[in-house]
């Protein structure tokens, strides 16, 4: 994933926070270019070089319910590559697809006992409006 873990969490706290309660969240992790033995890995890591792009965080699919957590989400399913191929391409062209478990889905519900903490880009949005010497404050002055 390009976002490191902390821009993760908190992209997935501000989601949080803007979902009423019982809100849900499809979520997918992973997509095969971690496998260093796979011809799939080594094209996609050699793509993403290219591109100048780099893997910053991997959510490994056990850590995924306390991940979530954190974050103000539940986890109420979750499936690894092969289950999915299994539930959703079986009996299709693509049913014979290697697809690999270090990918997975989850689908979460906002969680209504767990109060997400405000994102740090959030809160210092929020300090910065409060302070007289932030950034929104310094642009006011110049436009003024």
């Amino acid at each position: 994933m390009y976002l490191s873990e902390s821009q993760v969490i908190d992209l997935l706290a501000t989601l949080a926070v803007a979902s009423a309660p019982g809100s849900r969240l499809a979520i997918n992790f992973g997509v095969g270019l971690e496998q260093r033995d796979t011809r799939r890995g080594r094209l996609g890591r050699a793509t993403m070089a290219c591109s100048g792009e780099r893997f910053r965080f991997r959510l490994p699919p056990d850590d995924a319910t306390a991940f979530l957590s954190r974050s103000g989400w539940e986890i109420d399913t979750q499936l690894d590559g092969p289950a999915l191929r299994d539930r959703y391409l079986t009996g299709t062209t693509l049913g014979g697809s290697p697809i690999t478990d270090s990918a997975f889905v989850a689908r979460a519900r906002r969680s209504e006992r767990t109060k997400a903490r405000a994102p740090s880009a959030t809160r210092q949005s929020q300090a910065d409006c409060r302070s007289s010497r932030g950034p929104a404050t310094r642009a006011l002055r110049l436009e003024a």
